[in-house]
């Protein structure tokens, strides 16, 4: 009786010590390379007299974009100093780019994320209000970007995005003041943490899609948190997986195909995952995948 008591006690003993050194899943690491404008856009910027404006936001992009994929808590970031130093200063924007090879053969990351600037504007219209001596100014701050997210395994470009920003403001002063507010960093800031949530959202979209951690009634939790572009009342359309897709003719693995399952709006944004509500539900089960409603899904849904 006392061997039998042993052996169980030590079956327990071996599961709780099993459970306990399984190793969480890894995260995927993801490498921001350096974040420059096109050579059309940089000349077109110094012609304006935006040339510091575009220096500066383009600066403040690279590390904005760094802490964007540090927040959404899925990828281990390396900088331009964890690179290879054929990489560091590479031109990824070119089309046969000299750090190609460089890419296919780095091992030190899962993901290199480039970024090409290939729109920057920012204009200052001024208003003068002479009844009652005061004047009006409005800046308005617009950029936008190429990213390209690259399989560091193969070279090959896993995603690519052209997404663009826009900040504006309006401030008063007295009439006849010509005091420009290109000197304010303020709006800059703004633009470059706006541009940079958007591509880390995008990159986190490509290596982790969102997925359904726990359901109960029309109750779904989702394992996206603050700081992960999830908005209340953002939809998302939910897709069940269905196994992998392999092409006859090349053996590739093309992805899983993807089942709709239903629709979940947004009701609540926690630190580290978020809270739905089904709005429509054929079968939605934990590990479904969440697809972003775009705006007009809804009319192109019903049409």
């Amino acid at each position: 009786m006392r061997k039998m008591v042993f052996a169980a006690l030590a079956a327990v003993f071996a599961i709780s010590a099993a459970a306990q050194t399984q190793k969480a899943p890894e995260k995927k690491s993801v490498a921001v390379v350096k974040i420059s404008p096109t050579e059309a856009v940089r000349k077109m910027a110094e012609s304006r007299g935006e040339g510091l404006s575009l220096e500066a936001v383009a600066q403040s992009l690279e590390a904005d974009l760094s802490s964007a994929l540090q927040n959404a808590r899925k990828f281990e970031v390396l900088t331009r100093s964890d690179l290879p130093e054929a990489m560091r200063e590479a031109d990824f924007g070119d089309s046969g780019n000299s750090a190609g090879g460089a890419v296919r053969n780095f091992k030190g990351a899962d993901y290199i994320l480039t970024v090409k600037i290939n729109d920057f504007q920012d204009y200052v219209k001024t208003a003068d209000f002479k009844l009652i001596g005061k004047s009006a100014q409005k800046r308005l701050l617009r950029m936008g970007a190429v990213a390209n997210i690259i399989d560091a395994r193969t070279g090959a470009i896993a995603e690519s995005a052209n997404i663009s920003v826009s900040e504006s403001e309006i401030s008063e002063r007295d009439a006849g003041v010509r005091e420009s507010s290109k000197l304010d960093r303020r709006l800059l800031a703004e633009l470059s943490k706006s541009l940079a949530a958007k591509i880390a959202a995008r990159a986190t979209e490509v290596a982790f899609p969102a997925k359904v951690v726990a359901k109960t009634g029309s109750l779904v939790t989702v394992n996206r948190g603050d700081g992960t572009d999830i908005a209340v009342g953002d939809l998302y359309e939910v897709y069940a997986p269905s196994g992998d897709l392999i092409d006859p003719d090349t053996g590739e693995n093309l992805g899983s195909e993807e089942v709709p399952v239903g629709r979940v709006e947004i009701t609540a944004v926690r630190p580290k995952f978020s809270l739905s509500r089904a709005v429509k539900d054929n079968g939605i089960a934990r590990g479904h995948v969440l697809r972003k409603v775009e705006a007009g899904g809804e009319a192109r849904e019903s049409e």
